[in-house]
């Protein structure tokens, strides 16, 4: 992932404030960007003639497209990057999405609102529509998080929420978040996921270096796994069952915290549960502020606020019995925070992982 990444843009500094996001993810795996935009069909009327499309028009739009992907892809935060360049003629979101397909494309990052720029896009309509039909990952930048920086610092701790409701669609959310984090994050010097000292060794032994290897120190970043349940409150179900569905929803971030853990070492992970009837609204607040005490000791350790959130688009099933498009759709669109969407494939979703099956509920009751 984030090896070919697809940046829209449309000739305005807001779009291109995507370019040092997409060039730090393509510098940490090696990648290439790809510089993309679409163009609007120049009508043109001749006396009072039908509107007709000029071959000149048609190729100075399409020269002047060309000539400013080619100076933005020289632009100094892409230096070292290889870019591809892309302008099409067509509606903005299915020619970027084609631009994406045609270009193998494996995530798209790009700014969220707005509406300015030669292609006179409305950056959040393109993206909220990129949202609901792309198949790839997309990263989407709001005004905060531009204006900001996030995710443009190298050294700045990152902080990844994911919100699960116990559903394995949600989940699949989980491993992009990770390739985020070891995209962004730096790791903390000095640190290693296992401080036990070795009792073994020889006493003259040689000291162990103080520093450790990249590949096992401990990044500097969080991943916050985050699960929203209606309050006992609002819900239906009797107080026999509303108990043993929180006592599953607390055994099921913990073990899946733990395989986490198993598997991903050099990452600090915490979960948490948290009781609201908005869910959308409790998953942006808990990604406004400082990571909170959760359920884990870790959860204290860190300091930093939280700077993505991750998550997918289908689904509606798990123990927190979300509707996750329309949770989504809602974050999104509230969310100061840089939001990574994940779209399951249409095959995943119909397969019954994640389709209402309710595996997991019955799993923990």
């Amino acid at each position: 992932m984030f090896t070919r990444i697809l940046v829209p843009l449309d000739g305005s500094a807001r779009a291109e404030a995507a370019l040092p996001v997409a060039a730090r993810l393509a510098r940490a795996s090696q990648g290439n960007l790809i510089l993309a935009q679409a163009l609007a069909y120049p009508w043109q009327w001749v006396g009072t003639a039908p509107l007709v499309i000029t071959s000149e028009i048609l190729d100075d739009d399409a020269a002047s497209a060309r000539a400013y992907l080619t100076t933005q892809s020289h632009a100094p935060e892409l230096a070292g990057i290889p870019c591809e360049i892309d302008a099409a003629f067509g509606l903005v979101v299915p020619t970027l999405l084609q631009s994406a397909t045609a270009h193998q494309a494996d995530a798209i990052v790009m700014t969220t609102h707005g509406r300015t720029g030669l292609a006179r896009w409305a950056l959040g309509s393109v993206a909220q529509q990129m949202i609901n039909q792309a198949t790839l990952p997309l990263l989407a930048l709001p005004d905060r998080a531009v204006t900001q920086g996030d995710l443009v610092d190298a050294t700045a701790p990152l902080e990844v929420f994911v919100p699960l409701d116990g559903s394995p669609v949600a989940e699949l959310a989980i491993a992009p978040a990770v390739a985020l984090i070891q995209a962004l994050a730096h790791p903390t010097p000095g640190s290693a996921p296992d401080q036990t000292p070795d009792l073994t060794a020889a006493p003259n032994a040689p000291a162990a270096p103080s520093d450790v290897s990249i590949a096992t120190a401990r990044l500097h970043a969080g991943l916050h796994l985050v699960m929203v349940m209606q309050p006992a409150q609002d819900d239906p179900l009797p107080g026999t069952e509303r108990a043993l569905l929180e006592q599953g929803a607390r055994t099921y971030l913990n073990e899946t915290s733990q395989r986490l853990r198993a598997t991903h070492p050099t990452l600090t992970i915490t979960w948490r549960i948290e009781m609201d009837p908005d869910i959308a609204a409790a998953i942006l607040r808990m990604a406004s502020a400082n990571p909170p005490a959760g359920e884990t000791p870790q959860a204290h350790e860190r300091s930093a606020a939280p700077t993505v959130i991750v998550m997918t688009t289908h689904g509606r099933t798990g123990l927190a019995r979300w509707t996750l498009g329309s949770v989504t759709d809602r974050v999104l669109r509230g969310s100061q925070r840089a939001i990574l969407v994940v779209r399951p494939q249409e095959a995943t979703t119909r397969s019954g992982r994640g389709g209402g099956d309710g595996q997991l509920e019955d799993r923990y009751r």
